[in-house]
C-alpha cells in the first residue's frame, strides 16, 4: 500500500497506484479543413430531413473535434478560411450532389439543411450557377446522351430537326456552365460535359458503326411487318374466296338443269 498524490487516495493498493503515475493519453484530431468538412457533413446529415430547423453553430463542430471554440477558429484562420465559408461550401455541394442525382430544388435544400432561397444564394456564391441552372443542365446533358446512343437517321426531318437543336442546347450549356469558377467542385464535372455535348461525328467511329447496325434492325423489323402482312392478306382472301365465290357453270349446264315448259306456257311464250 502506498499513499496517493499529494495525500489523496489513502492506502491505494500498488498496483492502482502506477495508474495516477503513468501519463495520460488523449486522442488528438488534427484540425485540418478535411476534418472540418467532415465534421460539418457528419452535423448536417444528423439533422431531420426538415429546412425548419437550427443552424449548425461552431461549438458543436469544436466538440466533435476535440477543441474549443477559439482554438478552432484560430487554425481556421491559419489555413486562410472561417467556419461560416466552409459550412457553405459543405451545404452546397450535398445539394449540388443531390440535384445532379435528380433530386429538386427543395429536396436539395433539406439533404443541405437550408431554404430554397438560401440554396440558391450559396450555390451562386460557390459555384456560380443556381440549383435551376444544374437541373437544367442535368436534361440536356440527358437528352443528348439520349441522342448520341441512338442518332435518327441521316435525309430525315428528325436527323435536321436534331442538328438545328443540337448548336442550340450546346450554346445553352456553355451559357451556364462558364461562369462556374475554376477553383470550384462543380468544375470537375462541367468540364467532361462540356465535352460530351459535342455533336459526334456519326459517320465514323462507333456512331457509324451503331447506325448502320440500327438501320440493319430496322429493315428487318420492316421485312417482318410486310411478310406478316402479306400472309396475313393471302389468309383472309383464302377465307373470302372459300366462304363467297361459287364454281363457274357453262350455259348448257344451266339450261339442262331448268323443268320442261308446260303447254299453257309454251303456248304463252309463243
Amino acid at each position: 500500500m502506498v499513499p496517493g498524490p499529494a495525500g489523496k487516495f489513502p492506502g491505494t493498493p500498488l498496483a492502482a497506484a502506477g495508474d495516477w503515475r503513468r501519463p495520460c493519453v488523449v486522442p488528438v484530431i488534427v484540425i485540418t479543413k478535411r476534418s472540418v468538412r467532415q465534421a460539418i457533413i457528419s452535423a448536417i446529415e444528423q439533422l431531420p430531413s426538415s429546412w425548419t430547423k437550427e443552424p449548425i453553430h461552431v461549438d458543436a463542430i469544436a466538440a466533435t473535434l476535440g477543441c474549443s471554440r477559439p482554438t478552432l477558429q484560430r487554425r481556421l484562420r491559419e489555413l486562410a478560411t472561417c467556419f461560416t465559408h466552409e459550412l457553405t461550401l459543405m451545404q452546397a455541394a450535398l445539394a449540388a450532389e443531390a440535384i445532379l442525382r435528380g433530386a429538386s430544388t427543395v429536396d436539395a435544400a433539406a439533404r443541405a439543411g437550408v431554404s430554397p432561397d438560401h440554396l440558391r444564394h450559396i450555390l451562386r456564391e460557390h459555384c456560380g450557377i443556381g440549383p435551376a441552372g444544374l437541373i437544367r443542365c442535368r436534361t440536356i446533358a440527358a437528352r443528348l446522351d439520349a441522342w448520341t446512343k441512338r442518332p435518327a437517321a441521316a435525309h430525315t426531318k428528325l436527323y435536321r430537326k436534331r442538328l438545328g437543336q443540337w448548336a442550340a442546347y450546346q450554346a445553352e450549356l456553355h451559357r451556364h456552365l462558364d461562369p462556374i469558377p475554376a477553383e470550384s467542385f462543380l468544375r470537375k464535372w462541367a468540364d467532361p460535359l462540356i465535352a460530351r455535348s459535342r455533336r459526334p461525328d456519326f459517320r465514323r467511329g462507333p456512331s457509324r458503326r451503331y447506325s448502320r447496325e440500327q438501320r440493319a434492325r430496322d429493315r428487318a423489323e420492316v421485312d417482318v411487318m410486310v411478310r406478316e402482312f402479306l400472309d396475313d392478306a393471302a389468309t383472309r382472301f383464302g377465307e373470302l374466296r372459300v366462304q363467297d365465290l361459287r364454281p363457274l357453270r357453262s350455259d348448257h349446264e344451266h339450261e339442262r338443269e331448268q323443268p320442261p315448259i308446260s303447254a299453257p306456257a309454251a303456248e304463252f311464250k309463243t
